[in-house]
């Protein structure tokens, strides 16, 4: 039983480290999270005309202006990890947790 499992988990680093097998980073969720932020943040927009990124930065230009830029940034980068993402998930990609033979 012990073998087994040392097997499995030496089975699912080297997957790790080639790459084929992919967990959220921090920087994933960050991004995750700038991209819901803009999204509520445009919704706002378009639906009662009110902007709650200027109306939190407003009085920091410069701030606000980060704030934009930050997330512009996630969008790119979640734009450019989904598709990875997703490639990954498909099936045969990941380990399988039934071929233990348990």
């Amino acid at each position: 039983m012990d073998g087994a499992n040392r097997e499995m988990r030496v089975s699912r680093s080297r997957e790790r480290a080639s790459g084929t097998w992919r967990s959220l980073f921090a920087l994933d969720v960050v991004a995750m999270v700038l991209v819901v932020i803009g999204a509520i943040a445009l919704g706002l927009m378009g639906l009662f005309a009110w902007n709650p990124i200027h109306a939190i930065f407003g009085a920091v230009p410069w701030l606000e202006r980060l704030a934009y830029i930050a997330i512009g940034a996630g969008g790119v980068y979640t734009a450019i990890v989904t598709p990875v993402l997703m490639r990954l998930r498909r099936p045969g990609r990941l380990p399988s947790t039934t071929s233990t033979g348990l």
